[in-house]
């Protein structure tokens, strides 16, 4: 017994995503079992079962619902008029039981791999031949200093505008960088090739140093200024406020080089500057920004709404941008400026350069884990760990291996550094660590005045 018809329309689809679906109007009985029905509605839509062997066809609703294949229409609960699917649903697909190797290695859905190589081979081959016209322009200074100049300039005017059109178009932030250094890279070599480039002179003669710092302070400015009025790239603001600090040390060593005669007596001097440079980045950062905080009023006063600044948005990351530039040359300078002093063999005493190295390692390591920004504090802990390494070598050629030895040999476990994370140092732990960073820094002034001779100068410029 068939029962009671209902007319019933039916869309028929091979699978779930097909979008043109044949229909047709059909009167089908109602206490049937619709895995009976099935195989008719299929016929009748001339759907071969022979031809979808793993098939598993099954009746929906339009709303998406299953309808059990022991249930019939009544037990469905389908009405006369109701629009019916008969899809070919086989489910999710089976993990695979066989991992194919191949297929993992050149698929490409999670990886981009050949642009991911592009990017580096680009970025390192422009590096590359930067460099490279860096190099032949010095070369060619000692012979003919205006056309070396002209070389690196007319490059460096190239890369300008590759850089100009890479913030145009929101290049990817390597892309940029690339470009940046690649900018200091020729405007050092300009600012040298300008002088004339003499290796033996460097340290000893104020012109190559003082070209460096103009060099630097140019390329600074042209940075900053180009992400004024709300600029948000953070590579470009970093290096720019890393130009112009750098182009101050520098200044300041070509000024003591030219005054003193004496590279040991000038890195003293300019390695006390970069300590002070680095205490006052934070200050300098915020003003540089454009953050001015209004003046605390006395007790009893309330706050002067007319004070009250308009900061940008933008004002906050921008001071922590220019801090990590400020900190990361200043850092920088004082390692190099160290090692100036260290190795110059100038100084008749032998253990005030010694001092001094111990006392810039003792800062840059305390005054490291007390930076809450990952890239100053990165820059300050590694400016640190460069003076330590030069001491190794400084007391290797010295005949005092031990020393050396006692320096190196504990940096093979400097991976536990990471098993002591500033958050867990105790108050009284840190206040004795920002004691020890004051006694450092009341240390390395002295003893660079004193290499300087400083007091002897002033002494006798009032006599």
């Amino acid at each position: 017994m068939l029962g009671e018809l209902i007319r019933v329309r039916i869309d028929a689809a091979h699978m779930p995503e097909d979008a043109n679906r044949a229909h047709a109007d059909l009167a089908l009985p109602t206490n049937v079992a619709i895995a009976a029905l099935v195989p008719d509605i299929l016929q009748i839509f001339d759907i071969d079962i022979a031809d979808f062997p793993l098939a598993q066809w099954q009746l929906r609703t339009a709303a998406g619902t299953i309808l059990l294949a022991d249930d019939t229409l009544n037990d469905a609960g389908i009405a006369p008029g109701e629009r019916l699917v008969v899809i070919n649903d086989p489910g999710p697909v089976p993990k695979p039981r066989l991992f194919d190797a191949a297929d993992a290695i050149t698929d490409t859905t999670y990886t981009d791999g050949i642009g991911t190589a592009d990017l580096v081979v680009g970025c390192t081959a422009a590096l590359v031949a930067t460099a490279s016209i860096a190099a032949a322009s010095l070369s060619l200074s000692s012979t003919d200093s205006t056309l070396a100049a002209a070389i690196s300039f007319i490059a460096l005017l190239a890369v300008a505008g590759g850089l100009r059109l890479a913030l145009l178009r929101n290049a990817k932030p390597a892309i940029v960088m690339s470009l940046e250094l690649q900018v200091l890279i020729l405007g050092s070599a300009s600012g040298l090739c300008f002088v004339g480039l003499d290796l033996h002179r460097i340290l000893t003669d104020w012109p190559p140093t003082a070209a460096i710092s103009v060099a630097l302070a140019v390329t600074g400015l042209v940075f900053l200024i180009s992400n004024t009025d709300g600029g948000d790239n953070r590579i470009t603001v970093t290096l720019g406020a890393a130009s112009l600090s750098a182009a101050v040390t520098f200044g300041i060593y070509a000024a003591a080089v030219a005054l003193f005669q004496n590279s040991v007596q000038s890195g003293a001097l300019t390695a006390a500057s970069a300590v002070i440079l680095i205490l006052l980045a934070p200050s300098l950062a915020i003003k540089a920004a454009g953050i001015r905080v209004p003046k605390v009023p006395a007790a009893g006063e309330s706050f002067d709404d007319s004070e009250t600044p308009e900061i940008s948005h933008n004002a906050p990351k921008r001071a922590g941008w220019i801090l990590d530039g400020i900190l990361c040359s200043g850092t920088g300078s004082l390692s190099i400026f160290t090692l100036v002093v260290l190795f110059s063999g100038a100084y008749a005493n032998r253990w005030w350069p010694l001092g001094m190295a111990a006392a810039v390692i003792v800062f840059c390591a305390i005054h490291s884990r007390g930076q809450a920004r990952k890239v100053a504090s990165t820059c300050t802990a590694l400016a640190g760990l460069a003076v330590i390494v030069a001491v190794a070598f400084h007391q290797w050629f010295e005949g005092n291996w031990p020393v050396s030895a006692g320096l190196v040999v504990p940096m093979l476990a400097a991976t536990a550094l990471a098993a002591f994370p500033a958050s867990r140092i105790s108050p009284t732990t840190r206040r004795i660590a920002e004691l020890t960073e004051a006694c450092s820094i009341a240390v390395i002034l002295p003893i660079a005045a004193i290499i300087a001779e400083f007091p002897e100068f002033v002494s006798g410029f009032f006599q």
